[in-house]
C-alpha cells in the first residue's frame, strides 16, 4: 500500500521531468533517516546532470508543476534532495478506507509453500496460571492466523493434560498427604506447586543415591533415601576422587549432588513443615519412588490413570 502511493507520486514527478526536459533517468525514492527530512526523499543529482540546471533549480521546478494532492503536506529542498512530507491524517483515511472496502485486505499467497506449526500456551500443569499464559495464547493464535492469511498451511499445538515424568511424583505426594489427612493450607495451585518442588527434589535425591549405590559407593551413615546430609556429600566426594568412574561422570555426579543439597536446604527452610511431612510419609510408604513414578506414567499411557488415583 505504502509503495503504491509512493510510486504514484514518483511517476508524476517523472512525467514533469519528461515534459520539461525530456529526461528519462528514473527517479529513486527512499525513506529519510530522520523524520525531520520528510517521509519520502528524491535525490536530484543524476537528473540535474542531464540539464544545465542545478539540483536546487530542478527541485523548484518540480514543486511548482506538481499537482498538489490532499495526501501531501509539503515539499522541502535540502542539499540536492527533494523531501516530501505526507499529510498523516489524509494518509490514514486512505489506508482505512481501502481496508474497509476490501473483504480481505492484505491477503496473499506469500507463504503458500510453507508448513508451519505454532505451539502456544501449553501452560505448566503444576504451577499457577497467570496473565502471561493468556498473553501467550493470544500471541500464538494471532501469529498462526497471520500465517494462514498469507497462504501458509498452519497447525496449532497446545499440549494439555499431559502426565509428563515430572507430574507423577506430584500425584504420589498429593495422595500421600491427602490419605494422611493433611489438607491444603493455601490455594490449590500453589499447594500443588509446593508438592511439585518437594517431590521432584526427593525423586532426584533418590536417583542420585541409587546411582552411587550401583557403583558400590554406599556410605555407612544412617540416612533417608530421600535426603542428603553434609556427611554423605563428603563421603561421596572422597570416594569419587579415588573411583574408576570416568572424569566426565564424576563431574556430573558431583555437580548434581551439590545442586540437590542447595535445593533441599532451601526447601527445608522455606517449606519446613510440609518438607518433614512428605519426607516422613515417603520413608514410611514408598520404598522406591523412581519405580512408583514410572508405574504411574505407564498407567497413564495405558489409560489406567483414573483407577490409579481413585
Amino acid at each position: 500500500m505504502y509503495s503504491r502511493i509512493y510510486d504514484s507520486i514518483k511517476n508524476q514527478l517523472q512525467e514533469i521531468l519528461k515534459d520539461k526536459h525530456d529526461i528519462t533517468t528514473e527517479l529513486v525514492w527512499s525513506k529519510p533517516h530522520s523524520s525531520n527530512l520528510g517521509d519520502l526523499s528524491f535525490p536530484l543529482f543524476n537528473v540535474a546532470k542531464e540539464t544545465s540546471l542545478t539540483p536546487q533549480d530542478i527541485g523548484k521546478e518540480l514543486i511548482e508543476n506538481f499537482p498538489m494532492m490532499s495526501i501531501i503536506d509539503r515539499f522541502e529542498l535540502k542539499g540536492g534532495f527533494l523531501n516530501l512530507f505526507i499529510n498523516q491524517n489524509e494518509f490514514a483515511k486512505i489506508i482505512l478506507s481501502e481496508i474497509i472496502s476490501l473483504d480481505k485486505y492484505g491477503k496473499s499467497n506469500l507463504k503458500e509453500k510453507k508448513r508451519i506449526i505454532v505451539e502456544h500456551t501449553s501452560a505448566n500443569p503444576i504451577s499457577p496460571l497467570h496473565i502471561g499464559n493468556i498473553r501467550n495464547s493470544i500471541l500464538g493464535d494471532v501469529i498462526g492466523r497471520l500465517y494462514r492469511f498469507l497462504g501458509a498451511k498452519v497447525n496449532f499445538r497446545y499440549y494439555v493434560n499431559d502426565l509428563g515424568r515430572q507430574i507423577a511424583p506430584v500425584i504420589i505426594g498429593y495422595f500421600l498427604l491427602n490419605n494422611d489427612g493433611i489438607k491444603p493450607d493455601t490455594k490449590i495451585d500453589i499447594w500443588i506447586g509446593k508438592i511439585y518442588a518437594l517431590m521432584n527434589t526427593f525423586l532426584e535425591i533418590y536417583q542420585i543415591k541409587s546411582e552411587f549405590e550401583s557403583l558400590s559407593l554406599i556410605p555407612d551413615i544412617e540416612s533417608s533415601s530421600y535426603e542428603l546430609s553434609e556427611a554423605e556429600i563428603e563421603y561421596y566426594q572422597a570416594k569419587l576422587d579415588t573411583s574408576s568412574v570416568d572424569q566426565q561422570q564424576k563431574e556430573r555426579m558431583l555437580k548434581q549432588l551439590l545442586k540437590l543439597l542447595r535445593v533441599q536446604n532451601s526447601l527445608k527452610e522455606k517449606l519446613s513443615e510440609l518438607y518433614l511431612q512428605l519426607k516422613n510419609l515417603l520413608v514410611l510408604n514408598v520404598e522406591d519412588l523412581d519405580d512408583l513414578a514410572n508405574k504411574y506414567l505407564v498407567g497413564y499411557l495405558a489409560g489406567e490413570d483414573k483407577e490409579m488415583v481413585d
